[in-house]
């Protein structure tokens, strides 16, 4: 046996029964210092810390694209952690995975760069198999797309959007360039619009008719207005706006300002009065 393998034996026979012993806490390496063995295994009830001192870098490589594994406990950095090239974190473990802090005030920042300076990096959230499929991106522009790549406004959702418990759900959809509002298509469920924490105006899903300031329109009115302090007023115009109005339809009414009289449209405008 040469002197070099006499050397390294004594060394690993030396580490194992300082950590062993906890004779010390740490062990130090100087810039000129160099470890090789097969496996070197640090064992130990207490904490073991590898100090290269101020500047310098452990680098933990392996050949072959072997694996680098912490065993059962934890790896703890206590500052930055860069990982190099394709990376793929896994587990195993059944109990949700946390990433952030231990405190109830601990802040998670999610960063797409380190660098400074103007950028144009994305960040992007994947799944589907090997993450095929994109499901949302946050542009470097602060605008957050959900089935688009590139997101137009601060939220740009391509696609349905659904609010609600199942049974009851509103729904928006924009498509062709139209916006459609409205319930669960299963079930007649009403559309209200509601401000000051009152049904002011509802669709009955049902029969389509419309209450304003109630929320049962009557079954035979396609607008049933309500109040008993309130009127309703028609549009109101000139005659001569009133005869501007193109192809009008029988059944039109307007107060006509120019006489003071409700008109009705059948084949030509007439008067409203009283008999």
């Amino acid at each position: 046996m040469n002197k070099n393998k006499k050397f390294y034996m004594f060394l690993a026979i030396l580490l194992s029964l300082v950590f062993a012993t906890k004779a010390f806490a740490s062990l130090t390496l100087g810039s000129t210092n160099i470890i090789s063995t097969g496996a070197l295994t640090i064992t130990g009830a207490g904490n073991s810390t590898w100090d290269l001192g101020s500047g310098n870098i452990l680098s933990l490589q392996t050949t072959n694209n072997g694996a680098i594994t912490t065993g059962t406990g934890l790896f703890t950095t206590g500052g930055s952690l860069f990982v190099t090239g394709a990376s793929t974190i896994t587990t195993s473990e059944t109990v949700p995975i946390v990433i952030g802090g231990a405190s109830t005030t601990s802040t998670l920042t999610l960063r797409s760069t380190s660098g400074v300076g103007t950028t144009n990096a994305d960040i992007i959230f994947q799944t589907g198999n090997n993450g095929a499929t994109e499901a949302m991106r946050i542009l470097n522009s602060g605008f957050v797309g959900i089935g688009t790549a590139a997101p137009g406004a601060a939220l740009d959702v391509a696609g349905n959007i659904r609010i609600g418990t199942t049974g009851n759900t509103t729904v928006y959809k924009v498509a062709t360039g139209d916006l459609y509002f409205g319930t669960n298509p299963v079930g007649d469920y009403d559309l209200r619009l509601v401000a000051g924490g009152a049904t002011r105006i509802l669709l009955d899903g049902n029969t389509g008719n419309v209450g304003i300031g109630t929320t049962t329109p009557n079954a035979n009115a396609i607008l049933d207005v309500t109040s008993t302090t309130k009127a309703f007023m028609p549009p109101r115009m000139t005659t001569t706006q009133r005869d501007a109005i193109a192809s009008p339809t029988a059944g039109m009414v307007i107060y006509n300002s120019s006489t003071n009289k409700l008109n009705v449209y059948t084949t030509t405008w007439e008067a409203v009065t009283s008999s």
